[in-house]
């Protein structure tokens, strides 16, 4: 137990990359940060990090080290939770990471609700659009949409489905013209979504298959691209569930219905292990308690 301070130090600047982000994180000077790593190094007798004037990296032993010690800290703190808690009551801190526009236009309020249920529990959510390791940056559930890669260290459980439509506002339509066939797409400005992890911009996958338009416009967020659509911009490719408002009041009309690609699934996921802490068992059955709800604004409206 002696090292346990310095595995938490070193985890946390391999996690921020510098000394300076750790020392936010833990609450502690940067320098006492940077001497908790290097007693550590001492103690071990070896190097764990590269050290520049500008950044820090992972030596092979640090790599090693990296991955144990995340488990070993995990694996403590699922233990002080076990017996600080029971089923009925929920304790400690729930890490939750959902897609950007998902996460702002659905999660927040089943979200909210089950924190009401728990009011011991404290819940910390981040929206970003990364691929994550659940382990590696300490989060308990991901939410995510689409086609998701088999793991053997996850549980997967399906959330719920939704539709995504094309459409663009009256405006551009009467401007522009109404585009009657897949092929009138082609000659239309459209607006695509740019994956920030990648760089790549998504093609569109439609009923009759997977498409890439040209894009005159690109964007980095769905909340963004609806918004261009309502401004006139052109045709968006968008889930119901970042432009439902728009096309109930009308500032987006739905074209091309046949198109429709077919319902996309969004996943519940998180670690497969011995001991499942309670919270996260509780939070995903509850969740799994807003799927008929959820799917059916998002779903049901549209087929």
């Amino acid at each position: 137990m002696t090292h346990l301070p310095q595995l938490s130090a070193f985890v946390q600047v391999a996690r921020s990359g510098s000394f300076t982000g750790a020392a936010e994180a833990l609450g502690l000077s940067s320098s006492a940060v940077s001497k908790s790593v290097m007693r550590l190094e001492q103690d071990l007798g070896i190097k764990l990090l590269h050290r520049t004037t500008r950044n820090l990296s992972l030596t092979s032993e640090g790599e090693r080290l990296l991955e144990r010690a995340i488990a070993i800290l995990e694996q403590l703190r699922e233990l002080e939770e076990e017996m600080s808690q029971g089923r009925s009551q929920l304790k400690g801190v729930l890490r939750l990471n959902f897609p950007s526009a998902l996460g702002r236009n659905v999660m927040i309020e089943p979200v909210t609700h089950f924190m009401s249920q728990h009011p011991q529990l404290r819940c910390e959510v981040s929206l970003d659009d990364r691929l994550i390791d659940l382990a590696e940056e300490g989060i308990d559930v991901v939410a995510r949409t689409g086609r998701l890669a088999d793991s053997a260290t996850l549980i997967v459980t399906k959330f719920f489905d939704y539709q995504s439509v094309l459409c663009a506002s009256a405006n551009f339509l009467a401007e522009q013209g109404l585009p009657t066939c897949r092929q009138d797409l082609e000659s239309t400005s459209c607006i695509h979504f740019r994956v920030r992890a990648t760089g790549g911009v998504n093609p569109w996958r439609l009923k009759s298959g997977e498409c890439s338009f040209p894009a005159r416009f690109v964007l980095e967020d769905l909340t963004a691209i609806c918004k261009a659509a309502v401004a006139g911009a052109g045709v968006a490719l968008l889930p119901t569930w970042s432009c439902l408002d728009e096309l109930q009041s009308g500032a987006l009309v739905e074209i091309l219905p046949e198109l429709r690609p077919e319902p996309t699934p969004v996943w519940l996921a998180y670690h497969d292990r011995r001991y499942i802490a309670p919270k996260i068992l509780v939070f995903v059955e509850e969740m799994k308690g807003f799927a008929h709800q959820i799917g059916g604004r998002y779903l049901r409206t549209f087929v």
